[in-house]
């Protein structure tokens, strides 16, 4: 019995005993038993071949040679350093590229990868790859292969699909051939989760709100496109309002001016009076219409004339001539709520007069009235009177 299934080995023959003849039968069954022993063990020069798997039972081989054959032990060394990963510069053309890593494969497996530098020239199109001299496979990146998408020179790496082999560019080679992305995009949405984008010399931006009435006065949010129109939109359809025309017939007319209001413009169209007393613009608060305080003049034909119980906007109208112009109210300061003023007005037809008039207010608190007259006053007893005021 050459072994004991165990790996143990004893003699089949008992032991000689000294001094006594040894039988030669015996002696030829051990030395027939220790061959065979022997031969079913492994030559260290390599020239047995097991028959078998050789159970380790926890131990190593040690002093492993580099694997250069698919069939040969690879060592933790060449697979930390990626030995048959390695493919260094492509060869072949820029559209047919080949690879050729050490040892070489014998055949393409799903899940095979290589990584290599692209050669000097860049391709123009579709493109395939063949590794150790095996047939060409077709190269893909993200579904497919785009003029220059197999850069020259640099880092890349590729995977082998069962069908294909899909490609990624894994480095940057050469620091001199670096370019700017005039046109980088996201493949999702941004989440800033809490976090601002910084500009160095503005506020940083946090957030983008869709804010048709931008209420929340934010310094650190962007508007969208849609929000700025439409409060732009709001901001011209409500900041000028007309109000409703009056036909006079009376010796004064008042219009009430809403809060906030920075410009009133006083609108005249065929207007007269049955006198001959300037006409005036008054001005109130909460505490009524003031009828003192004006500084205010009218100026035409060469003659002017001054007026402190309202802004005066023409001179001495003679009782049969209508008048047509506008004169422009502004809040020169909100703080000692002071108004200034401007206007044409000229006559209607026949003997033309234009009188150009200007003046200037303080009131005690915010404009509420604006009133039309005269002094004297005399009755407004033709053309119609309006105003328009902007906030």
């Amino acid at each position: 019995m050459a072994r004991d299934g165990s790996g143990n080995y004893s003699l089949p023959e008992a032991a000689f005993v000294a001094g006594t003849v040894a039988n030669s039968t015996a002696v030829n069954s051990d030395f027939s038993d220790i061959a065979t022993a022997l031969t079913a063990s492994i030559a260290k020069d390599g020239q047995t071949t097991p028959t078998a798997d050789l159970p380790m039972g926890g131990y190593n081989h040690t002093g492993l040679g580099a694997a250069s054959a698919a069939s040969d032990s690879i060592s933790l060394g060449q697979v930390q350093a990626e030995a048959f990963v390695w493919c260094g510069t492509a060869g072949g053309t820029a559209d047919a590229i080949t690879l050729s890593p050490s040892p070489a494969i014998t055949a393409y497996a799903a899940g095979q990868r290589f990584v290599w530098y692209a050669g000097a020239s860049p391709n123009t199109g579709a493109m395939t790859v063949a590794i150790s001299g095996l047939a060409a496979k077709t190269v893909l990146s993200d579904g497919v292969m785009t003029a220059g998408a197999h850069a020259a020179n640099k880092l890349y790496m590729g995977i082998y699909d069962g069908t294909n082999f899909q490609i990624t560019h894994i480095a940057i080679s050469k620091f001199d051939s670096l370019v700017d992305d005039t046109s980088p995009q996201l493949g999702g949405d941004l989440d800033l989760n809490g976090n601002n984008i910084d500009f160095p010399t503005t506020a940083n931006i946090s957030d983008c709100l869709d804010e048709d009435s931008m209420s929340s006065d934010s310094a650190t949010a962007l508007a969208t496109q849609q929000s700025i129109k439409a409060y732009v939109d709001s901001g011209d359809a409500s900041s000028i309002t007309l109000m409703t025309p009056v036909t006079v017939s009376s010796t004064s007319v008042d219009f009430t001016i809403p809060s906030g209001v920075k410009k009133v413009t006083v609108m005249f169209s065929g207007v007269s009076t049955n006198g001959t007393g300037h006409y005036l613009i008054q001005i109130g608060d909460s505490g009524g219409v003031e009828t003192t305080g004006y500084l205010s003049t009218a100026e035409g034909g060469g003659l002017a004339a001054a007026a402190t119980t309202g802004f005066i906007v023409f001179r001495t109208p003679a009782a049969a001539d209508t008048h047509s112009g506008a004169v422009d109210l502004y809040l020169a300061n909100s703080s000692s709520n002071t108004w200034v003023a401007k206007g044409l007005l000229t006559t209607d037809g026949g003997l033309v007069f234009i009188d150009t008039s200007t003046g200037k207010k303080s009131l005690s608190g915010e404009l509420t009235t604006v009133r039309i007259t005269s002094v004297g006053p005399n009755t407004l007893d033709a053309g119609e009177l309006n105003v328009q005021y902007e906030s």
